[in-house]
């Protein structure tokens, strides 16, 4: 199990193997360290790198056996504190990391931007399987931050992508997963599953994007405890394709141009409760027919339009203030979710 380095301040000398010898290039990065790393391997990286072409994920991956290929990010003291290693697609590469359906590689406190008619993390369209990303960020892309398109299996905790022309996240696959993840400012949807299945999202927040917060949960998708907030088109879209979806626990709120509704069931089946909902034009939710509501001793678990605009979260109007109170009921423990 060997390991790579990653430094502007390295001299670029092979093998790479410590921070004096980093590789200080965007070229010697994929020639020397992405095109070399094997099964068990880690690759640290600190700093901003330039890159002017994508860097390809093409020749080796990680397995069962030796575990991942880690990419992990460090600050200028060489510590893990979660200081992202920034790679910068100079408004010049189309994509930044573009895996070609290798799988087992990990990504943790790595920041990709700037790409030029792309997206930031992306892949081929054949699958890769049971990738990883931990305090991932994703911003000033071209299309996608992170097109998550064939990432079947994969996970995504604690990552954000913002101020991206398209999605944040999407389009979705198959049983991805979700954890405290934020999209925001983006061109289109914050998550968007257009080709999901099974996948979850849990304590996500997605707010003030182009369309949808949430857009197309399908297959039994689950949202629990997530946010969907000023958006410019509805909060949640449901296309369920004759399969359960669950929305439980969540906030809904400030979709308020004309006609915008929070949840859109309108033609697929729901099951909700123990939702806040409010301020949503259209309606809170759409369609309750196919949007059943589970009560608790006949009564509703959802809460609708009160005038307690806080209801378990903090003030709704500033948009960077989404912790959850201490009397929220379902609250256990605090969870940073990014914000940049």
């Amino acid at each position: 199990m060997a390991d790579y380095y990653i430094d502007t301040g390295g001299s670029g000398t092979a093998p790479y193997d410590t921070w004096a010898k980093a590789a200080n290039t965007g070229t010697i990065m994929q020639t020397g360290i992405f095109d070399v790393a094997v099964a068990g391997d880690t690759i640290h990286g600190k700093g901003t790198i330039t890159t002017n072409a994508p860097l390809d994920i093409d020749q080796h991956e990680g397995d069962t056996t030796s575990g991942f290929i880690k990419v992990i990010g460090y600050n200028d003291s060489e510590v893990n504190d979660g200081t992202r290693f920034i790679i910068d697609g100079n408004n010049i590469a189309t994509n930044i990391i573009y895996n070609n359906s290798m799988n087992y590689w990990w990504f943790e406190n790595i920041e990709v931007k700037n790409s030029n008619g792309g997206d930031g993390f992306t892949g081929a369209a054949t699958a890769n399987r049971y990738n990883v990303f931990l305090n991932c960020c994703a911003n000033n892309c071209d299309v996608l931050g992170f097109d998550t398109y064939a990432y079947l299996y994969s996970t995504w905790i604690r990552c954000i992508a913002y101020s991206n022309t398209g999605d944040g996240f999407g389009p979705g696959y198959t049983a991805e997963t979700f954890l405290f993840c934020r999209s925001r400012d983006n061109g289109q949807s914050g998550f968007d599953a257009l080709y999901g299945a099974y996948c979850t999202y849990i304590g996500c927040i997605s707010d003030h994007n182009g369309n949808d917060g949430f857009e197309s949960v399908n297959f039994e998708g689950i949202l629990f405890n997530c946010v969907a907030d000023h958006n410019t088109d509805d909060g949640c879209t449901i296309l369920s394709m004759d399969h359960l979806a669950h929305l439980i626990g969540c906030r809904i709120t400030n979709h308020d141009g004309a006609g915008d509704i929070g949840v859109n069931a309108n033609s697929q089946v729901l099951l909700h409760g123990w939702n806040y909902l409010q301020n949503n034009d259209g309606a809170n939710i759409q369609n309750d027919t196919l949007a059943e509501e589970i009560t608790y001793n006949g009564a509703s678990t959802d809460v609708e339009d009160q005038a307690d605009t806080e209801c378990g979260y903090t003030d709704q109007d500033d948009p960077e203030d989404y912790n959850l109170t201490d009397s929220a009921t379902s609250r256990r423990t605090a969870v940073t979710i990014p914000v940049s």
